[in-house]
């Protein structure tokens, strides 16, 4: 069986609202068709309609996403302005997942991450600094081997795993959470519910992203990545 067969009209690389609206009550990449269950919000900001259509959560509909401050949005997905960013509503705990797709580079300390308390010791999420990317999910920062850096491509955090362009990046994670009651948070972080770090490059897209309530296997990683290298 081809990825296409698998993933068919997922594929499409743009919505008009009436498809976005309809996506929310079935499959599609972010749960490779139906066959990942936990799947608990998703955003397709590259080839949305128009930006409020970018931020709706086609997976559940229970996480559309909120803008703070002034929209950074065009075909190709989200753009960092330096001040503007999306809460999610979803609460980090253990055992979670999520992926993103990007494109160009990352640059600085903040892409989809949260903080849950302000000396820095518990994260969940993925930074970059100049020439390779950072993954956190408890107390253990995580430095894959330097230039693992991609300009455009998937970064994954599961459990104790991390995924660059689907496969494993060679670092084990704490997978931990300590309870705080903070929300994910896109293009900067919850740092205590203060805006932390900021993404600098404007050439930068975040073109989609989902997040899940297990962790997913490494194969799951994989093939979501495949799926999302072709939107």
């Amino acid at each position: 069986m081809t990825f296409g067969s698998v993933f068919g009209r997922t594929f499409s690389p743009t919505f008009q609202p009436s498809s976005q609206a309809a996506a929310v009550v079935g499959g599609g990449w972010w749960d490779l068709d139906g066959t990942i269950t936990s799947c608990i919000a998703a955003y397709q900001p590259k080839g949305a309609a128009n930006e409020p259509a970018s931020r709706i959560d086609l997976a559940t509909g229970n996480y559309n996403a909120t803008l703070v401050g002034t929209a950074g949005w065009d075909s190709n997905g989200w753009i960092p302005l330096g001040s503007n960013y999306y809460k999610t509503g979803i609460i980090p705990t253990a055992n979670m997942s999520f992926i993103l797709l990007t494109s160009t580079w990352l640059n600085h300390n903040v892409c989809g991450k949260s903080t849950g308390v302000t000396d820095g010791t518990e994260y969940f999420g993925v930074s970059s600094l100049t020439n390779y990317i950072r993954f956190q999910y408890g107390t253990n920062l995580q430095d894959p081997s330097i230039n693992q850096y991609i300009f455009t491509g998937t970064y994954a955090i599961a459990g104790t795993k991390a995924y660059i362009n689907g496969s494993d990046a060679g670092v084990t994670l704490d997978n931990s959470w300590n309870g705080t009651t903070y929300d994910f948070w896109i293009l900067r972080s919850n740092d205590n519910g203060t805006a932390s770090g900021k993404l600098y490059t404007s050439s930068c897209r975040i073109k989609a992203f989902a997040f899940y309530s297990e962790v997913l296997t490494g194969t799951q990683i994989s093939n979501l990545h495949t799926a999302m290298a072709a939107l």
